[in-house]
Order: C-alpha cells, then sequence, then structure tokens
C-alpha cells in the first residue's frame, strides 16, 4: 500500500471515529435537555402536538382511526418485525396494556411492515397480544409520526395532541416511567 493511500486511509478513519462520537454525545446531550423531570432514557416530554387524523388497519383487516380514541390517552407503539428491540420490548408493553386497562388509558402497537402477512407471522412467531394487531397498511401512520428510530411510542392525549415521544426499546415496568404516564393521565 502506498503511503499517501495509507495516510488518506487513517484520516478518513479519524473522522469517521470523530464524527460518531460527536453524534453520540449531541444525541444524549438533547435527550437530557429535552427529558425534563423524567429520569427515563428516551423519554421525551413535548409541548402538545395535535396530529392528523390517522387510519390504519385494526385486526389487519378493518379500517381504524386514531381519531376514534380520542377521549382517553392513547400510547401507541410502532414496531416491525424485523425490528429485533421492537420484538424484544413487546412482552413488558403487553403487561403494561393489561397494566392500564380500564384506567382511561390504551396501548395500541401498529406495525409498520410491508404486508399483513409478514405482520401475522411476527405476531403468531412471538405471542403478541391483541393490542399489537395493527397494521399501517397505507403507510399514513409511518407519513405522520415520522419515527426516527425503531422502536418509536407516542402518548397521545384525550384530545388527540402527542405529549410524549419515546424513542428506542424500554421496559413498561420501569416505576420511573410509569410514574410519569401516571402523572399524565391523572392530570
Amino acid at each position: 500500500m502506498k503511503k499517501t493511500t495509507r495516510n488518506y486511509f487513517w484520516i478518513l478513519a479519524a473522522n469517521f471515529l470523530l464524527l460518531l462520537a460527536v453524534s453520540v454525545i449531541w444525541q444524549y446531550k438533547v435527550v437530557a435537555v429535552k427529558a425534563g423531570p423524567t429520569a427515563v432514557p428516551g423519554m421525551i416530554i413535548v409541548d402538545p402536538n395535535p396530529i392528523p387524523d390517522v387510519a390504519y388497519r385494526a385486526d389487519l383487516k378493518n379500517a381504524a382511526s386514531l381519531h376514534n380514541d380520542k377521549g382517553q390517552w392513547l400510547v401507541v407503539n410502532l414496531w416491525a418485525s424485523w425490528c429485533g428491540p421492537c420484538i424484544v420490548e413487546m412482552p413488558s408493553l403487553q403487561q403494561f396494556a393489561d397494566d392500564y386497562k380500564g384506567r382511561g388509558l390504551k396501548v395500541i402497537a401498529i406495525s409498520l411492515d410491508v404486508d399483513a402477512p409478514t405482520v401475522a407471522r411476527a405476531i403468531k412467531t412471538h405471542n403478541f397480544g391483541p393490542f399489537a394487531n395493527n397494521w399501517d397498511d397505507t403507510g399514513a401512520v409511518m407519513k405522520a409520526f415520522d419515527p426516527p428510530a425503531m422502536p418509536m411510542t407516542y402518548i397521545l392525549d384525550p384530545s388527540g395532541a402527542i405529549r410524549v415521544v419515546i424513542a428506542g426499546q424500554q421496559d413498561w415496568a420501569n416505576p420511573a416511567l410509569r410514574q410519569v404516564i401516571d402523572s399524565l393521565i391523572k392530570s
């Protein structure tokens, strides 16, 4: 290898590592600044941000809309069968959904996979509960939320406005996470 080629390679590698380090530091700084009173990594409390009426398929076939659930708190989890952290998160999200049933909060997990058979296969393989039998068949959910990562969870207030954004896999049994949600639904 020529000396100039070797030097070019090391300069490129150093720039890549520098860019990687800056992006990691920036990500954690942004989350820490916006997280406010929460101690939940990836959770950001935001000013109310209304979303448009978003259609999806409930039970993988029936037309549904997020506005159908106005009047109660709504946890909208975006997942996909190819997303490992999404799959790992689902059992604790299922337990969370069961624990909060009847408390004015509903959990809906919507798959962003490209076809219903893929979603159905993932649900059957991993034994997900009925809260996960939803599919973004037209891309409307993806367009409305524009998730920067997977999984992404949005907590909507009873008026249908986004109040909390949660990036990444969560342990939904985490007392700090539940404390933030409890304080929101009591307000």
